[in-house]
């Protein structure tokens, strides 16, 4: 995999299959403490594992930008099957297709970041799974994404749950012209003080 200590990176036109952590970050591991956030664009990421988080993706507090990519068959043994953003980060994901990627919460993506710094835009989640919350995606935010002109099409909800999207909070940040598509969460129980759900 890849490890970027420096702001501003630029990761295009890669692919990146079979890659395996102990830690966070299968392929992509970015931990630039501060300056502009990474672009990873038109890049294919394929059966990669992490022990921590972000089987795929794992971006520091700098943040950084997805776009024209395709996660498929990802997994981390914690959080964010594909993706994961973590404290103090912005994070934009746009063009993108996800597909049957794994984790505890947030299948596809966990969002740890900052209010309102989460926009997901034109994007295809299909068949991602998490053990707990978010079969797509889950944020910790306080304020997290709001819904606008997007297609749900999710039949895996249990009990208030939902395997689209999971978090904490208002919805305030932006997720645009995006489908969710056959995403589980197996949470049997949802705690109404601590998720919001979008439907």
């Amino acid at each position: 995999g890849v490890y970027v200590n420096a702001a501003g990176a630029v990761i295009s036109g890669s692919t990146f299959t079979h890659n395996n952590v102990t830690g966070d970050g299968g392929a992509i591991y970015v931990n630039a403490a501060t300056g502009t956030g990474a672009k990873v664009m038109s890049c294919n990421f394929s059966d990669n594992y992490a022990g921590g988080n972000g089987g795929a993706i794992w971006f520091g507090s700098t943040g950084g930008e997805i776009s024209d990519c395709r996660f498929e068959d990802n997994s981390a043994k914690v959080n964010g099957g594909a993706i994961y953003s973590s404290a103090g980060s912005s994070a934009t994901l746009k063009d993108s297709t996800l597909i049957e990627n794994t984790a505890k919460n947030g299948g596809a993506v966990y969002y740890a970041g900052n209010n309102n710094g989460l926009i997901i835009n034109n994007d295809t989640f299909t068949a991602n799974t998490s053990e707990f919350n978010g079969g797509a995606v889950y944020y910790t935010a306080s304020t997290g994404p709001l819904s606008d002109y997007n297609n749900f099409n999710n039949h895996a909800t249990l009990n208030e749950n939902t395997g689209r999207v999971t978090g904490k909070g208002n919805l305030e940040s932006v997720i645009i012209t995006s489908k969710f598509d056959q995403n589980i969460d197996y949470v049997m129980k949802a705690n109404a003080t601590n998720q919001a759900l979008i439907a």
